[in-house]
């Protein structure tokens, strides 16, 4: 726009030195008329350059403002998708029945489990346990097998402590004509009918999923537990 100016202004100074009648004043008039076009030239294309330079100054400045911004967003999600990546890796760590390792998945790593478990139960209470098995023989558990046997010793466990005054626990798991035989003995004292109505009630539900039976019987120096549960025996 600034050049249609410059040749309006030289066109129009150039009519008037010819309409004169001054052939020098003409040549002039041209001379300062080119001159004046190249320095509106020149001027447009620094106003140019000053724009962009300035334009391209504002974009840095602005991009500068932004980066904390981005940055912490990009921080706040690397954090959140670490948190979840260690949240998985502690729910995968996490023992699963479904999900169990060759080694968990037999009679070993069941008794393992087990002995954990009671250890930590009855250490909390102040009393000692032992966790004895001879399962030589047997097929490897199922999957339900290994949860039944867990829940059933647990809350066997769980009952002593809680209401027989029990100072030693002793859980047994053996091999027996038609499958398994878990024990869960105790020193405490309780009434039979007590014994019976409060601990049985709790775990049938889970024995008679199994296809099994229990019973609580008096032992050498307490009671014992019972449970049979069936089970392939491989010789």
């Amino acid at each position: 726009m600034m050049f249609l100016a410059g040749v309006s202004v030289m066109l129009g100074t150039v009519v008037r030195a010819a309409t004169a009648h001054d052939p020098s004043a003409v040549l002039s008039h041209a001379l300062v008329s080119v001159l004046m076009l190249v320095a509106h030239m020149v001027l447009a294309h620094a106003t140019h350059s000053l724009l962009w330079v300035l334009s391209e100054r504002e974009a840095l400045i602005n991009d500068r403002r932004e980066r904390p911004a981005r940055h912490r967003e990009r921080t706040t999600s690397a954090s959140g998708s670490a948190s979840a990546g260690a949240s998985r890796a502690l729910r995968s760590a996490e023992p699963k029945d479904t999900e169990a390792s060759a080694d968990d998945a037999g009679w070993d790593g069941l008794v393992d489990r087990l002995r954990t478990s009671i250890t930590s139960l009855c250490e909390d209470a102040g009393v000692s346990s032992t966790v004895k098995a001879e399962l030589k023989g047997l097929a490897p558990p199922s999957s339900k097998m290994r949860q039944g046997v867990m829940k059933v010793t647990q809350e066997a466990a769980s009952h002593a402590l809680r209401e027989t005054e029990a100072r030693r626990i002793v859980v047994t798991l053996r091999r027996a004509d038609g499958g398994l035989v878990l024990e869960v003995e105790d020193d405490g004292t309780s009434s039979e009918g007590g014994r019976s109505r409060k601990a049985l009630a709790a775990i049938r539900g889970r024995v008679a999923s199994l296809g099994g039976s229990a019973e609580v019987k008096r032992a050498d120096l307490g009671w014992v537990m019972r449970v049979r549960l069936p089970c392939e025996q491989l010789n």
